[in-house]
């Protein structure tokens, strides 16, 4: 795997969720598809909202590769859907 996709559900809250449970700092670029970037153990990771105006978010490393930090996000953001059931 080096990438996952998750709903869209809100580029703020999407944010929130990876600084409140990674413990990390999350740049944010409001006008571009490449909405959010942040570092978890030494990895630059992003998060993408492809055109601007879509149902899906990418979360991805830069380069993309696969890693045990992008397994252990996309563990986290299946937790979050669970509990938001979205």
């Amino acid at each position: 795997m080096i990438s996952f996709e998750i709903p869209n559900i809100g580029r703020t809250r999407v944010c929130r969720f990876v600084q409140s449970s990674l413990g990390c700092h999350v740049t944010r670029h409001r006008k571009s598809d490449d909405f959010a970037d942040f570092r978890v153990g030494g990895r630059k990771f992003v998060i993408t909202e492809l055109w601007g105006d879509n149902s899906r978010f990418t979360v991805s490393e830069i380069p993309a590769k696969p890693s045990d930090e992008l397994t252990t996000l996309r563990e986290g953001f299946e937790r979050l859907r669970r509990f938001y059931l979205f």
